[in-house]
């Protein structure tokens, strides 16, 4: 059984009430119904040092677009497959002066 913390992958505040109120997970294929439009494509998980205001899509075309959390009107899942993801760490610029 997942975890919230691995459905939800850095996910926190607005974007993890919006994701838990349409019943979406972290890999899901979805469709977006906005203020803006209609977008289709893959919820993609967050650094958790990002804002709560948005949450990510991998469209179709291969880019990533973040869909402003306060302009969703409505949020279907119509797939969902794990992938195998890690967010890569940021490394501290004083470890790379070290390193020299």
């Amino acid at each position: 059984m997942e975890t919230d913390k691995e459905t939800h992958q850095g996910y926190k505040g607005r974007a993890l009430d919006v994701l838990k109120k349409f019943n979406i997970r972290v890999w899901s294929e979805v469709n977006i119904q906005t203020t803006r439009g209609h977008f289709e494509g893959k919820i993609l998980p967050r650094s958790e040092n990002d804002d709560d205001k948005h949450l990510v899509l991998k469209i179709p075309t291969g880019y990533n677009i973040g869909i402003d959390t306060d302009t969703i009107k409505e949020m279907v899942e119509t797939g969902f497959e794990k992938a195998n993801y890690r967010i890569p760490e940021r490394s501290s610029p004083i470890r790379n002066i070290c390193r020299m």
